[in-house]
């Protein structure tokens, strides 16, 4: 990864994402943990083990590093290790449904027009001023 990570195919942000991701499997599992060991069980133990204030958002984006870098390790051309590792029926992505229950559940990120007045009116930043205009003219998706 820091091939990748040197040579601009990959990201500041998503090479830290993985290093905070290995590093909290370490954390759990150990270091000496033999990675083809593990079985579905122990991925149930670690998904309970994770933060409970935790939104499904963080929880998908741990689960998906973390089986890239399993993923990664079983690959054909890396072969880290013999065989895919099964990581069960609790530690996956959450459904599309799951994820929008709980975005709707969340307050609407809107401005009134009391607010955007006020913010235009406390700023001196041609920049910043460019910038909440650019926004209040934005469109929401293909239907506005």
């Amino acid at each position: 990864m820091t091939v990748r990570l040197n040579q601009g195919t990959l990201g500041k942000a998503s090479f830290q994402g993985s290093e905070r991701a290995c590093k909290r499997l370490v954390r759990f599992f150990g270091p000496n943990q033999i990675v083809e060991d593990l079985r579905a069980v122990d991925f149930d133990r670690y998904a309970e083990s994770l933060p409970k204030d935790w939104g499904l958002v963080t929880f998908q984006n741990l689960v998906r590093l973390t089986k890239t870098i399993f993923n990664y390790a079983a690959s054909p051309d890396v072969q880290l290790i013999e065989r895919p590792i099964p990581f069960g029926k609790v530690f996956k992505k959450p459904s599309n449904r799951d994820l929008r229950v709980e975005g709707n559940k969340k307050p609407a990120k809107f401005f009134d027009v009391e607010q955007i007045r006020l913010l235009l009116k406390t700023t001196t930043n041609l920049q910043l001023k460019a910038m909440i205009f650019l926004a209040i003219n934005c469109g929401f998706g293909t239907k506005d």
